[in-house]
């Protein structure tokens, strides 16, 4: 099976699977988080094209924090 590199750790995925679709099976809610692939920002909201995950892309995910 196919694998990425997930915040550093190795992560399988399903063939032809979406950015949005993995974030959504990990429970991530792409909204709150910025999302960088391959060394660059991406979008990922739903509604939107959203890209192929390809085998040993680099997925970094960030949760956007607010406070005072």
């Amino acid at each position: 099976m196919p694998h990425i590199i997930f915040n550093g750790k190795p992560a399988e995925i399903d063939t032809r699977i979406t950015l949005f679709d993995f974030l959504q099976k990990q429970e991530l809610e792409p909204v709150q988080m910025i999302v960088e692939l391959n060394g660059e920002i991406v979008a990922c909201n739903a509604g939107e094209a959203s890209p192929l995950l390809q085998p040993d892309d680099r997925l970094n995910v960030f949760r956007i924090v607010a406070g005072g």
